[in-house]
């Protein structure tokens, strides 16, 4: 079993990620951001995360987790349209 999939497990039986969120006093904004891909798990978080579980976590299996999806170059940023957006509006009156 891999970290992704440790994490996973422990998730599916407090029955998602709210809960589990919940259940463990974790953010759920890290958890949802970890859970779909987004962010790793560095290693103070691991035990963090691993000591607020109270032992449902395994610190050693978590670190394994690292972020599967980027954001595309090409496009940017979203705060980078909304400046340029705010910029442009600002001309244009």
């Amino acid at each position: 079993m891999d970290g992704r999939q440790h994490l996973e497990a422990a998730i599916a039986q407090h029955g998602g990620i709210a809960p589990a969120a919940r259940a463990w006093s974790l953010p759920y904004p890290s958890l949802y951001a970890v859970v779909n891909g987004w962010r790793g798990v560095s290693r103070k978080q691991a035990a963090l995360w691993a000591a607020s579980a109270n032992g449902e976590l395994d610190p050693s299996l978590l670190v394994w987790i690292r972020a599967t999806k980027k954001v595309r170059a090409d496009k940017g940023s979203a705060n980078e349209a909304q400046k340029t957006n705010l910029v442009t509006n600002k001309e244009s009156h």
